[in-house]
């Protein structure tokens, strides 16, 4: 085991005593010794992360570190925002971790750290991000970090293993914004034994849903004043923002704007529409900010398929929730997202890197003028405009809406419960549609085969990832003689 210091810079406010005895602040930042504490939690026989998907392919290592130090709580100057204006209310200790997968040859390294705002919507550690696109990650060369910036998280992992992280503490999830920047200086920092020595040429933060929306204020109103991420994946994001202190999920009625100096791809879902009530909060593309909006897709999707089988294992051994909806007249909605996403990541780096913008993206069509609404989504189930057969129209297209076996619906007026809306719904297509629309196997292939290239064409593919849904589509049943099939 070992433990250093990281010096950093701390988001710390210059008290400014005004004329009438007042105390205003300034948001800019200082520079402050002492940083986060980083020490190594070793994986043993008898103890292992939260969340660990150790062994992992393609020569990467899982480690997990602590990391602790003292972290702000603040205020907006002004509400509400915009101006992103800062104002330090309190300065807490904290003490929290980091789950670490890299490449242990440092010649198969990208250069690229994704770090990862973990998600705790469930009331615990996930890893959303990381389990949608997996593959891609592991097959490129990222290095991956998962931060538990949040109290919910931190507390349920000292329920689930007392003795691993019983001295973990959060305060308040307004210290949530300066832990997610304390721990990319972290990273940064030269000598850092975080990553094994990988020298780093861009760091990219992310999250989705719930962190998702945490990075909206994050980019808005901290990385100003940090600049430790080179760009940021905001995937799944709903209409507004949380608040920066205290807990809760949505802030106000707003529908909140990205403002961003460097690279950020927001990729939504069309559940996210309704589902997250992000419809409202649309807003063009600039040079900095790129939207795409996928068809078919709903906001919990289904993962890259290599590592599928793993994360459902992961799941069920550390949370006992691997089971699924639990109602068959309630198919959750099973759209292969993970081929747009891997895309859309390899697109960031690429912009990151070399300028170079991801192209722009068709948005969903939608019925009417979307308004703010409640969550869940309540009227705006029927907002995304569908064609003859169910699914969606605009948007980014891949062969399951091209191609099509079922309607794809981005949440679920079936099962409307929490996750049920969250998980979409699929409706199969009978044996005599499918025999309809494709006599034979040949013309299913060749349907799946166009799309997919038309998508690769169009930069909205990977070819890897194209040449995998052709192959899926030639081992398939469809268009042969036999029972109903499904995806």
């Amino acid at each position: 085991m070992f433990r250093f210091v990281v010096v950093v810079s701390l988001v710390v406010i210059s008290l400014l005593a005004s004329g009438s005895g007042t105390v205003a602040a300034s948001s800019r930042f200082a520079q402050a010794a002492g940083g986060p504490i980083v020490t190594e939690l070793p994986t043993t026989a008898t103890s292992h992360p939260w969340i660990a998907w150790a062994p992992l392919s393609n020569g990467y290592v899982e480690q997990e570190f602590r990391f602790r130090g003292m972290a702000g709580i603040y205020a907006y100057t002004s509400a509400p925002p915009p101006p992103w204006d800062l104002t330090l209310q309190d300065m807490q200790p904290y003490s929290t971790r980091m789950l670490v997968r890299r490449p242990s040859d440092p010649a198969a390294f990208n250069g690229t750290v994704v770090v990862e705002w973990l998600n705790v919507t469930n009331g615990y550690d996930i890893d959303p991000v990381w389990s949608t696109v997996a593959q891609y990650f592991l097959r490129s060369g990222y290095a991956w970090v998962g931060v538990s910036a949040q109290a919910a998280g931190v507390e349920a992992l000292k329920k689930w293993d007392p003795q691993r992280y019983g001295d973990l503490n959060i305060v308040d999830d307004g210290q949530s914004y300066e832990i997610f920047t304390q721990a990319a200086q972290a990273l940064r920092q030269p000598g850092s034994p975080i990553l094994g020595g990988l020298r780093i040429q861009q760091v990219i933060g992310t999250g989705v849903s719930q962190s998702a929306l945490r990075l909206v204020p994050y980019i808005n109103a901290f990385h100003p004043l940090a600049h430790v991420y080179d760009g940021y994946f905001v995937h799944s994001r709903g209409r507004g923002m949380p608040p920066i202190n205290g807990v809760g999920v949505f802030s106000d009625l707003a529908a909140d704007p990205i403002s961003a100096d460097v690279p950020v791809m927001v990729f939504q879902t069309e559940g996210d529409l309704m589902a997250m009530d992000y419809a409202p909060a649309r807003q063009p593309d600039t040079d900095m900010l790129r939207t795409w909006e996928l068809a078919g897709a709903s906001h919990v999707g289904k993962g890259a398929p290599v590592d599928l089988a793993i994360s459902g294992g992961v799941r069920s051994r550390d949370t006992g929730t691997g089971a699924g909806l639990g109602n068959p007249e309630c198919q959750a909605n099973p759209f292969p997202a993970w081929p747009v996403a891997d895309a859309a990541w390899d697109h960031l780096r690429t912009w990151i890197s070399e300028g170079t913008p991801p192209p722009t993206a068709p948005l969903i069509q939608l019925t009417r003028t979307p308004t703010v609404a409640a969550i869940p989504p309540g009227d705006n189930n029927a907002l995304v405009a569908r064609d003859d057969m169910g699914n969606a129209l605009g948007g980014i297209r891949t062969p399951a809406i091209d191609a099509p076996v079922g309607a794809y619906y981005g949440t679920n007026t079936c099962n409307p419960a929490f996750l049920g809306f969250l998980s979409g719904w699929f409706v199969p297509f009978d044996s005599a549609t499918l025999a309809k629309l494709y006599p034979t196997h040949d013309v299913y292939v060749a349907k799946v085969t166009v799309s997919a290239n038309k998508a690769v064409a169009d930069g909205f593919m990977l070819q890897d990832d194209a040449q995998r849904l052709i192959s899926e589509a030639d081992a398939s049943s469809i268009g042969k003689l036999g029972p109903t099939v499904t995806p």
